[in-house]
């Protein structure tokens, strides 16, 4: 309740209240249909960024991280409700421009580690609703930026994830031992291995099985192998605060994994018609993996 906010807002409902009722009238000249998707953009850009502003100002400077990000995510989530309900085309947009606002807030003032600040609770909430737009939506987009948003929404995960774990281990155990190096692959390793069981009869994998193993996959992979061969020719493998044994280490047993990940993708890509000649014709991606098995 504040002369700021309440001017921001009033202009916000009255541009999308305009835009409303020239959406609705079907006697509409092109020009003014034209003015009406001008004016909706306007109000929306006013209610994201009032909304933002509110937030810096007045929440404790400990949650208002998770707080913007709840709030962005809660506004994407409700234009997407009076779209369905409305018919209004204008509301959209910004139920497809969740993931992009979600990166973008990896650029200002962004915390030690993504759980800080809220991030605890507004991360998982934001992919949450993510996925189900997603769901709800992807028969209406266009392939391109579908694909773009599976694959996406999976390497910002495991970048996120990657980065949580790091710090975590970092705080707890320091530098000792392997885990910090660990850290940096294994959630790539397990997204991988969770790629492969797109043969479960559920959402996405279900629908999308060459999707995943071929675009969504491909940049996992790469880096875990870049991993592999990064840790086996620079790490000592200290397997702190255990005793350390060859092969049998935390680190050894870790690469024997993203090996055992990569092969068994590349198998699968071979029994997939639409993707086995992606493997027959880069027969530098078997090559690849023996030199980082040797």
């Amino acid at each position: 309740m504040n002369s700021l906010y309440l001017g921001c807002i009033l202009i916000s409902l009255a541009a999308l209240s305009s835009a409303w009722f020239i959406h609705h009238k079907t006697w509409a000249e092109e020009w003014e249909l034209t003015l009406g998707h001008v004016l909706s953009y306007w109000g929306l850009i006013w209610w994201f960024g009032s909304g933002l502003h509110e937030h810096h100002v007045h929440v404790a400077e400990d949650l208002v991280y998770g707080v913007s990000l709840i709030f962005v995510t809660a506004s994407c989530l409700t234009s997407h409700i009076l779209q369905r309900r409305l018919g209004w085309s204008d509301l959209s947009w910004p139920p497809l421009l969740l993931l992009p606002a979600m990166v973008c807030f990896l650029l200002p003032e962004m915390p030690h580690h993504p759980l800080a600040q809220g991030g605890w609770f507004a991360w998982p909430a934001a992919f949450t609703v993510h996925w189900w737009l997603l769901y709800q939506r992807e028969d209406e987009m266009p392939t391109l930026y579908r694909s773009l948003l599976h694959g996406g929404t999976v390497w910002f995960m495991t970048f996120l994830a990657t980065w949580e774990l790091g710090w975590q281990v970092h705080f707890f155990l320091g530098s000792t031992g392997s885990w910090l190096t660990i850290s940096r692959g294994i959630v790539a390793i397990t997204m991988l291995f969770a790629i492969l069981s797109v043969n479960l009869p559920v959402w996405p994998w279900r629908k999308h099985e060459e999707l995943y193993l071929g675009i969504v996959a491909v940049p996992l992979a790469a880096a875990v192998l870049f991993w592999t061969v990064l840790v086996s020719l620079g790490n000592t493998g200290d397997a702190w605060p255990f005793p350390w044994l060859p092969l049998f280490n935390p680190l050894d047993l870790a690469i024997a994994g993203a090996l055992a990940a990569l092969g068994l993708w590349i198998a699968r890509l071979q029994k997939l018609p639409g993707l086995c000649e992606f493997v027959s014709v880069n027969r530098q991606v078997v090559q690849w993996l023996g030199a980082a098995v040797f």
